[in-house]
C-alpha cells in the first residue's frame, strides 16, 4: 500500500494526466506479460 501511495505522490508532483499515466502503466504491463509465457493468449 505504501508503494502505491508513493507512486501517486510522485505522479501528482509531476502532474501528468491520469490517462497518460495509466497508458504508460498498461504498456509496461503489456511488455512484461509479453516476456513471460502465459497460459492465456
Amino acid at each position: 500500500m505504501a508503494d502505491h501511495l508513493e507512486i501517486r505522490s510522485v505522479a501528482e508532483e509531476i502532474t501528468i494526466p491520469p490517462t497518460l499515466f495509466m497508458a504508460v502503466v498498461e504498456d509496461a504491463v503489456d511488455q512484461l506479460f509479453s516476456l513471460v509465457p502465459t497460459p492465456t493468449t
